[in-house]
């Protein structure tokens, strides 16, 4: 789920919000750090904040 665009038009930068998710925890989580590790991880399903160069006029 991609939402919340914003558009900076002085770096043509392109932000957005997204809940991108790719983890299947299969491993049994034996402490917090490796609790704190699967939470801190891209696409771990908690939102995230992403940009890119995006050029309209290209």
């Amino acid at each position: 789920m991609d939402y919340c665009p914003f558009y900076d038009f002085n770096s043509s930068t392109l932000y957005f919000t997204s809940r991108r998710s790719s983890q299947v925890i299969e491993t049994k989580i034996e402490n917090i750090e490796d609790l704190i590790n699967i939470l801190n991880s891209y696409e771990n399903g908690l939102n995230k904040i992403y940009k890119i160069k995006f050029n309209p006029n290209d």
